[in-house]
């Protein structure tokens, strides 16, 4: 099955992609196999203080098994990551690695330029571009908000969603 975006136009690969994108909130993740169709989810970890995150992405990652695991790069030259999510990102690459699971790092920068060549701008309209050519994601497609309101709590599963994505456009 082809999946199209816009001009964007992608054959899902040979194996399963899991994107997991740890936020204030918690962590989103999706989920894209053989068929083309994600599943996009967020997931919030209360605790912010121990290894809860690390603990809840490990799960997700041992409940799908995926081929390839994709995470954004915390290290990102001008940008800043908590500490707290920079550690998450490096326990559970080092556990995937452990499961023979390939892992790709994506920075920011990257994921905006995959998308900026298709005319999209900003996290609000990666999000609503997902939602429109993935039925599956309409129910959790964010509102917009205006610059004082908080993000939406959804917006981390687009995240993940979009790191899957720019991994296919850049590995083609």
């Amino acid at each position: 099955m082809t999946t199209q975006i816009h001009e964007f136009t992608y054959q899902p690969t040979e194996g399963s992609i899991l994107g997991l994108y740890p936020n204030g909130y918690g962590f989103g993740y999706a989920y894209l196999d053989e068929k083309g169709e994600p599943q996009a989810h967020m997931r919030s970890v209360r605790n912010k203080k121990d290894k809860s995150l690390f603990t809840k992405m490990k799960q997700e990652l041992i409940a799908y098994q995926p081929d390839i695991l994709v995470l954004k790069e915390p290290k990102e030259y001008g940008r800043r990551s908590s500490k707290r999510i920079t550690e998450a990102i490096q326990h559970i690459k080092e556990f995937a690695q452990e499961c023979n699971v390939s892992v790709h790092q994506y920075t920011r920068d990257q994921v905006e330029g995959a998308f900026y060549n298709f005319g999209v701008r900003t996290k609000f309209e990666r999000a609503q571009l997902m939602a429109q050519n993935f039925f599956s994601l309409e129910g959790i497609a964010p509102q917009y908000r205006k610059a004082w309101m908080p993000e939406s709590f959804t917006m981390g599963a687009f995240d993940a969603l979009g790191l899957i994505l720019t991994h296919l456009y850049l590995s083609e």
